[in-house]
Order: structure tokens, then C-alpha cells, then sequence
């Protein structure tokens, strides 16, 4: 991962100042054999205004309000390659009754109906726009000077929001890979896509209390 941060601070006057600014960012991972996990670029914005209300520091209200990219999940990533990732083929018996270590039907695979399949390399895809999560956060404080600049008390609320959660999907509209595996004709299966979704999201709110 690569990133670029650029940002300005102007005072406008002595009473309100502001910060703009951005960060770009490039992700790329690369799994053995040449799998490529995630590759995208993005934009994340920043914005800070501070309102003095006499002109000298001593009474200071701050709101910010930014983007920041979350964290991206090794085992979702890597999802499409077999490193540290096995095929899996999940089937539920339906054969004759019986047990023990030398109860023959049980080691006949006929006498299991697949009910899932997923080969990383086959059919688990990571959708070609897929990004890292996206935190939003705000945040609105008031800092005062107190004893003559002896002391400074701050109080902040602050409120982020994670939204663009990767999930994988399995449904119809994926479509299907027939899978074949050294010869072995395994049979067809959905496939799996890691996407961005707002299905589930991550809300946070806190009140903090600073001091010296």
C-alpha cells in the first residue's frame, strides 16, 4: 500500500482557520503463483475548521470531518488463491445406516449428496471495484485556556461511521464454474464474489475528556 497526503492550512483571519486536504491511496497484493488479490487507487478527503472566538487562543472551537480507509482482511483477500486456503468440498450422507473406522458406504462418495464446493482458484472471485472499507468520522470540540494559561481543558464528541464492508455473496446472479480437478470431474458449483456491501455497518459515538 502506497499513500500521498497533501493538505493546506490557511489562517483566514484571527479568528477562523481551516485545513483541506487529501490522501490518495494505491492498494496491490499478489499471492504466490500470480494471483492478484486487490488493486485499486482512492481518494480520501479531510476538512478542519477552528473558530477562536477572541482572537487569542484561549476559547477555541474545532470541527473536523473526514474519510479514512479501513483495514483490509487478509482471509478475504486472499480469498481467490489456494495459499494457506484449500479447496473445500462439503457433502451430507445419505447412504445406509452404519459406523466405525470399517463401515465400507461411508468412504463411497455416491452415497454423499455435494451440497458445496468452493476451489479459490476456480470459482471465489474478488469484484474487479472492490475497495477497502470506508470510515467516516466527525468530530465537534471546545478547548479552553483556564488560570491564566496554567491549565487547558477540552471537551470533543466524536461519531464514525464504517460503511463499504467487504462480504462475499453467493447467489444466482453470480453464476456458476463447473470445476474439474486433476481429472476429476468435481461438478458445478455457485460462485463466490467478495464485494462492497452496506448490509452491515459499524457505528460509533463517544463524548472525551482531555486536561492538563
Amino acid at each position: 500500500m502506497t499513500g500521498v497526503q497533501t493538505c493546506a492550512l490557511p489562517i483566514l483571519n484571527n479568528h477562523w482557520s481551516a485545513d483541506l486536504g487529501f490522501r490518495y491511496e494505491h492498494v496491490r497484493s499478489e499471492a504466490t503463483g500470480g494471483f492478484i488479490g486487490v488493486d485499486t487507487n482512492g481518494f480520501v478527503p479531510r476538512l478542519a475548521i477552528a473558530f477562536d472566538a477572541g482572537g487569542d487562543g484561549r476559547n477555541v472551537i474545532h470541527a473536523t470531518y473526514g474519510h479514512y480507509s479501513g483495514r483490509y482482511n487478509e482471509a478475504q483477500i486472499g480469498g481467490n488463491n489456494n495459499v494457506g486456503n484449500p479447496d473445500e468440498l462439503l457433502g451430507i450422507y445419505n447412504g445406509p445406516a452404519g459406523q466405525g473406522r470399517g463401515f465400507a458406504p461411508g468412504f463411497n462418495p455416491a452415497n454423499y449428496e455435494t451440497v458445496l464446493g468452493q476451489f479459490p482458484t476456480a470459482n471465489i472471485f474478488l469484484e474487479d471495484s472492490l475497495t477497502s472499507p470506508i470510515v467516516k468520522e466527525f468530530t465537534l470540540s471546545y478547548g479552553a485556556d483556564l488560570m491564566n494559561g496554567r491549565g487547558y481543558a477540552e471537551a470533543s464528541f466524536i461519531a464514525r461511521k464504517t460503511s463499504h464492508i467487504i462480504d462475499d455473496t453467493i447467489t444466482l446472479a453470480n453464476g456458476v464454474t463447473h470445476i474439474v480437478k486433476s481429472g476429476l470431474d468435481v461438478g458445478t458449483f455457485t460462485n463466490v464474489i467478495y464485494r462492497n456491501l452496506d448490509i452491515a455497518k459499524r457505528e460509533y459515538q463517544g463524548l472525551l475528556f482531555q486536561g492538563r
